[in-house]
């Protein structure tokens, strides 16, 4: 059974609640940025205010009460015990499936999670640890009420309106991220349909759709390649807006694009060990609110 979109949309509406991004250590750095006509964006840490990957949380979710709380959702009973190994088992196949990937040459790897999750949930049937059909679309609301526990998300203040008007204003928009299934999923649950009319779908770069996750440099290539054949558009004409150096910002330039660090959020900005003085001083722009955005590039 494939699973019904419109009640993955509203798990996701459910889920989660208004989240408030906690402000960084980081001034902005706003210069204009000429001859632009493209931005690619992130999501997480970028678009949503999220948690997601962070090397230091002092609150860590409860993994195993999530994978419990989600199999209940889905009237499916465990205990304690089960849920954790659950979890333990989730965490293994994931590992096992990233290093086959790795023996195949892919240095930076992605799978999309709903075959993790197929493997996770016929292994507990087969130990009759629980009970719950098997089919595609309770495989999607495993992974949807599994995940919006563990990485709750919410719009970025002023992000809709900013990026409504740059489409409005006739920018060309996509997006490069590390993604699953349920990511555009999300997109539409907190902005609705319209994200879909800002970025144009050919310009959208799921990593868990190409087996490759940033900071690889093929999600990158791949928007390039879009950008040249679709739009005439040139590397040099797109600035890539990310909250993680490693990721987002050091492929991009080694790409051809230009960059900007999104500092909007303290838990979601990752510039490794660098100080304030070097981040100030490193060859791109830092913004820390999405209205500053029209500062550095404004109309076309």
């Amino acid at each position: 059974m494939a699973p019904d979109e419109n009640v993955l949309i509203r798990r996701i509406q459910e889920l989660n609640a208004p989240l408030n991004a906690v402000a960084a250590d980081i001034h902005p750095r706003l210069e204009r940025l000429p001859g632009l006509r493209a931005v690619l964006c992130d999501v997480y840490g970028t678009l949503l205010v999220s948690n997601a990957g962070a090397s230091t949380n002092a609150h860590p979710p409860d993994r195993a009460a999530a994978f419990r709380a989600a199999l209940q959702a889905l009237n499916c009973k465990v205990d304690a015990p089960t849920a954790e190994r659950g979890v333990d088992l989730f965490n293994a196949v994931l590992a096992s499936a990233r290093a086959d990937r790795q023996a195949s040459g892919i240095e930076h790897t992605e799978v999309d999670v709903r075959t993790i999750w197929t493997k996770v949930l016929n292994e507990l049937r087969r130990r009759s640890a629980i009970k719950l059909d098997s089919n595609e679309s309770l495989t999607a609301r495993v992974a949807i009420e599994y995940e919006n526990r563990i990485n709750p998300v919410w719009p970025m203040p002023d992000v809709a309106s900013v990026i409504s008007r740059l489409a409005t204003d006739g920018w060309v928009l996509g997006i490069v991220s590390n993604a699953q299934f349920y990511t555009p999923l999300t997109l539409t649950a907190l902005f609705g349909k319209k994200w879909k009319s800002w970025f144009a779908p050919s310009l959208c770069f799921w990593s868990y759709e190409h087996d490759e996750a940033k900071p690889g440099p093929n999600l990158y290539r791949r928007a390039a390649t879009a950008l040249k054949e679709l739009h005439g558009i040139s590397p040099a004409q797109v600035v890539m807006i990310g909250n993680d150096v490693a990721h987002d910002i050091t492929p991009a330039q080694a790409c051809g694009f230009r960059a900007i660090l999104f500092a909007g959020d303290r838990r979601a900005c990752r510039v490794g060990n660098a100080s304030q003085r070097q981040v100030a001083s490193w060859p791109w722009l830092t913004i820390t609110h999405w209205p500053q955005i029209m500062d550095v590039i404004g109309k076309q």
